[in-house]
């Protein structure tokens, strides 16, 4: 497999998508003080961040204000090789678009939403605003935060 892996987001401090126009353009809905909570299929709600510098791809994108990404651990393969998300690197429509984001672990566990079950919202987009009151209600209590 060539997911993503959380850890990487949340140790070198960004949210990805990309590989197709509709990824790109989706993330690049991002902006700097966007409050994001990061979602993940089959898992939940993963945590809270904050919108530090808006998307670039991924060949642009400094994780320390100096490095790339490259030769990093940011995919789940087995052998942790970052070449899926570098794969269109020279394409811009197709390339991994990378937001540098401030997470907080204001919670160790994911809060697991089981779709259709108990009225809460679980996003099928790369990028959902949240208006769903039981489930921003949910999400609040789970990782102690209020959304302005």
């Amino acid at each position: 497999s060539t997911r993503r892996r959380w850890a990487a987001c949340r140790e070198y401090g960004f949210l990805s998508a990309g590989q197709g126009i509709k990824y790109k353009k989706a993330i690049c809905k991002l902006n700097a003080d966007d409050v994001v909570c990061a979602y993940e299929s089959g898992t939940g709600f993963l945590a809270i961040g904050i919108v530090l510098e808006r998307p670039v791809a991924i060949k642009k994108f400094l994780h320390n204000g100096k490095e790339t990404l490259h030769g990093l651990p940011l995919i789940d393969n087995g052998n942790n090789q970052d070449k899926g998300l570098f794969e269109n690197e020279n394409d811009n429509n197709k390339s991994e678009y990378v937001a540098k984001i401030k997470w907080y672990d204001l919670n160790i566990n994911p809060l697991w939403i089981l779709k259709g079950g108990a009225g809460f919202f679980a996003p099928q987009a790369v990028v959902a605003e949240l208006k769903h009151k039981e489930t921003k209600v949910a999400i609040k209590i789970h990782f102690k935060v209020d959304f302005v």
